[in-house]
């Protein structure tokens, strides 16, 4: 048979003893506890008006919606055996060609040159794409456009309210929102953007990926050309057969790096899943921010009240010792 003895709840008094000896003795959770629950009500008040304000700031906040895409790189650099034996990649350097010799990583290239500025600068030459990073603040899903900060930008107008922004201006909105990797395990290259409108999003990644195939072609057919006109020059300046077979030789390598960039769109990249209009917003998470606020408020709340009726009763305990 088991006998449970109820334990009478303590007075004022004796708490106010108990809690008056803390520096001596540990509180313990029960009468931590049983201080709070008497102040139950104030806390839960100073919690709901938390919540409250939590949900007012969460719906506040416009969504977020994120275009990913994932790319393979086109070819990659290597170590021309020919070049480095025929001594012709000192020379060309001395004139500023390059033969591509030397061992690159184009994944390397490519994710830098997204991130760089001058890529950007480049960027914001397009319509729409400096208001559309610097300037917008909500999206409208009914119109599917895009609601301007009118104190920066008008849009009736199309003119800036105030100085436009500059390149740095526009550099930190881009870097928080751009990002792009490359996978170690895979390979592949990973994009995405956030933004507030998902068109937006979505049109910004492929612009990025078309600017920075047609950049880097531009650049290999230059570097090709630059590179031929010298290969030819030294060919007909070279009676050495062993040197004109390797001549020959780079000026076929050449010829297949001018071609192949004459007829390919995706140069740098190849799209193995392009970017989509995401329906479903990347971010707030409303619901995670409201728990987080409420556990918050209600471990801090507690805390205040706890260190408050603790230091009342220490005072009220001190004050009965003087007078007796």
């Amino acid at each position: 048979m088991v006998f449970s003895i109820k334990r009478a709840p303590m007075s004022d008094s004796e708490e106010n003893k108990i809690i008056s000896g803390y520096q001596e003795n540990e509180i313990t959770i029960s009468i931590a506890f049983n201080i709070i629950s008497r102040q139950k009500k104030p806390i839960m008040i100073s919690v709901f008006i938390v919540m409250i304000i939590t949900l007012i700031y969460g719906f506040s906040l416009p969504n977020i919606y994120r275009s990913n895409g994932i790319y393979e790189v086109v070819g990659s650099g290597s170590t021309s055996s020919h070049i480095q034996k025929s001594g012709l990649t000192s020379i060309a350097g001395a004139v500023g060609v390059s033969l591509g010799g030397g061992q690159t990583n184009r994944g390397d290239v490519i994710v830098e040159t997204v991130r760089s500025k001058t890529f950007l600068k480049h960027l914001l030459q397009f319509d729409g794409i400096l208001p559309g990073l610097v300037a917008a603040k909500y999206y409208n899903p009914q119109s599917e456009t895009i609601d301007f900060d009118p104190s920066m930008y008008l849009v009736e107008d199309n003119t800036w309210n105030g100085a436009p922004p500059t390149i740095h201006d526009a550099y930190k909105k881009y870097s928080r929102q751009l990002s792009i990797f490359q996978d170690q395990g895979d390979n592949f290259i990973y994009i995405s953007f956030d933004h507030v409108s998902p068109n937006f999003s979505q049109e910004f990644v492929l612009l990025v990926i078309e600017q920075l195939n047609l950049k880097l072609r531009s650049k290999s057919l230059d570097e090709s050309n630059a590179a031929l006109n010298f290969l030819e020059d030294q060919l007909g300046n070279t009676f050495l057969i062993e040197l004109r077979s390797s001549i020959s030789s780079l000026i076929q390598k050449q010829l297949e790096k001018k071609m192949l960039a004459d007829v390919s769109d995706n140069f740098a990249l190849s799209p193995i899943e392009t970017p989509f209009i995401e329906q479903e917003k990347e971010s707030p998470s409303r619901l995670l921010l409201l728990i987080w606020a409420t556990i918050s408020s209600l471990v801090i709340f507690s805390m205040i009240v706890f260190f408050w009726e603790a230091n009342k009763s220490t005072a009220s305990a001190g004050s009965f010792k003087k007078i007796s």
